[in-house]
């Protein structure tokens, strides 16, 4: 983003200083359409605004889904707390159901035991307990009018009691499959929790981006549109004429520093954004603070620092060609200065671009950009 930002700007200062000399091609019209690209940048932030204005409300629907579901989780975690306390109670229940089992059947041994010393068969008696059958009911008739009316009741007690048990233990483990169920639909409530988080953070960055990016650029715009129309303003005071040899030294200038080519002029892919980019000139590593010098006898038409380029010169060649050499440390001409071939104009300070120390530098035809690496010698 930032690289896009900058390049553009670098543009438009060239723009300044190439067609601010009274030998340009209509001034006035470079500094329209400066003011269409403020007017074309304006629309586009106002239509990232309307795009916020659109995502925002699909972030309060978002909101009303995460109300929604946060709802949703504290009525499963209600439930499932309250099955917990069921569950809990049905154990004590079940606990007092054992022990009064236990009681019974100590009761009923003891009783049957007695029933034994007069020859009765004990493990009928506990088959026949057990059973629906009408035949078989018949035939415990006839063993319980052996016991008393309270045996009687004592083993009715235990069948129930065993009945109530199994019950008991069904529900439980009903209860038990459906907090299973609750958890698990908790679980996945709260995944869509977090993915409805995560997609309004990723909206909400996407545009707050988008918006930075074109405002930035705004500035940049709106900055240089004014600088330009102040040297409109002062150039028709003036009238300088160069007359130049320039446009027969193609592939004769020297290398404005001695360094090395760091990044080549043309079309590239933005490693950060994966978005094709335009460069219109060259980056030229070198030494920390190594002369930077002219390419060819000049004008200096502009120099001074730049916000986000480091200081700045730019040389007016005449016959429409212009020089630039940016991410300077240091700046030894004014502008309005005439400079020789190979006359030192600044320093190279540290680049951002190249994480180490270097310059930008471009060759402009009627501020159009062209390639330097056909204007400088090829030895290097």
């Amino acid at each position: 983003m930032l690289k896009t930002v900058l390049a553009m700007t670098l543009t438009l200062l060239v723009a300044v200083a190439v067609y601010a000399q009274p030998n340009a091609d209509n001034p006035e019209g470079k500094y329209e359409d400066v003011q269409k690209k403020i007017q074309t940048h304006r629309e586009k932030l106002e239509n990232t605004k309307k795009k916020e204005g659109n995502v925002v409300e699909e972030l309060e629907r978002s909101n009303r889904e995460l109300n929604k579901l946060n709802s949703e989780v504290r009525q499963e975690t209600y439930k499932i707390n309250l099955l917990n306390t069921k569950i809990a109670t049905i154990k004590q229940e079940t606990v007092k159901l054992e022990a009064s089992l236990t009681t019974i059947k100590s009761t009923l041994r003891r009783r049957l035991k007695i029933l034994q010393r007069y020859g009765y068969d004990i493990d009928k008696i506990l088959v026949l307990l057990n059973t629906d059958s009408f035949y078989d009911m018949l035939r415990l008739n006839s063993y319980l009018t052996k016991l008393s009316v309270r045996e009687y009741k004592q083993m009715l007690l235990y069948k129930g009691a065993v009945a109530q048990y199994a019950k008991k233990e069904t529900e439980l483990q009903s209860m038990l499959q459906q907090q299973r169920k609750d958890a698990d639909k908790l679980k996945e409530s709260e995944k869509q929790l977090l993915a409805k988080r995560k997609e309004r953070e990723d909206i909400l960055y996407s545009i707050k981006r988008e918006q930075i990016l074109y405002e930035s650029m705004l500035k940049e715009l709106e900055a240089t549109s004014a600088r330009l129309k102040s040297i409109i303003e002062r150039q028709r005071t003036q009238d300088v004429v160069l007359d130049s040899d320039f446009k027969n030294l193609k592939g004769k200038l020297p290398w404005p520093t001695n360094g090395k080519l760091a990044i080549p002029y043309g079309a590239h892919q933005d490693p950060q954004f994966k978005t094709p980019v335009f460069r219109y000139g060259i980056y030229i590593s070198t030494d920390d603070e190594s002369d930077v010098k002219a390419v060819y006898d000049g004008k200096v038409v502009f120099a001074d620092l730049f916000k986000g380029l480091g200081q700045v010169v730019i040389l007016n060649h005449g016959m429409g060609y212009h020089t630039v050499y940016a991410n300077l440390s240091r700046l030894s001409p004014k502008v309005g200065d005439t400079v020789k071939r190979m006359s030192v104009i600044g320093n190279a300070g540290e680049s951002g671009m190249l994480n180490s120390a270097g310059i930008y530098f471009e060759v402009r035809y009627k501020g159009k950009p062209i390639n330097p690496l056909q204007w400088l010698k090829a030895e290097k």
